[in-house]
């Protein structure tokens, strides 16, 4: 399926290593221009217990999403991306009106948190 021309917004991508960086990637890949969002979590989590995984994990979700910007770049995408709380109210405006004047309107959105 072809993506080419159309726009995605993908959210929770700052993970290299996640779902939202690999759907990210997959949609860029069919050729759309995709707009990631993020929201970078405090590392080390508190009250958590540390284990090899958890300490990956945290590390990876205290990125930006510049590296899975840069990878989609590499292979010949259009990528773009910036930090959103998707918890607070007054998000969505301000998400979709960023995402449109970036990338255009999104024809598709995929949540990877």
């Amino acid at each position: 399926m072809s993506f080419e021309g159309k726009s995605v917004l993908v959210t929770g991508a700052n993970n290299p290593l996640g779902i939202g960086a690999a759907t990210a990637r997959a949609f860029a890949l069919r050729g759309a221009k995709v707009a990631l969002t993020y929201l970078k979590l405090p590392y080390p989590m508190e009250g958590r217990q540390e284990t090899a995984r958890l300490a990956l994990y945290q590390h990876q979700c205290a990125k930006s999403a510049d590296e899975v910007v840069q990878s989609i770049v590499r292979d010949g995408g259009i990528a773009t991306a910036r930090e959103f709380d998707l918890a607070a109210c007054d998000v969505g405006p301000k998400l979709f009106d960023w995402a449109e004047a970036s990338v255009g309107a999104a024809a598709a959105r995929r949540s990877g948190a």
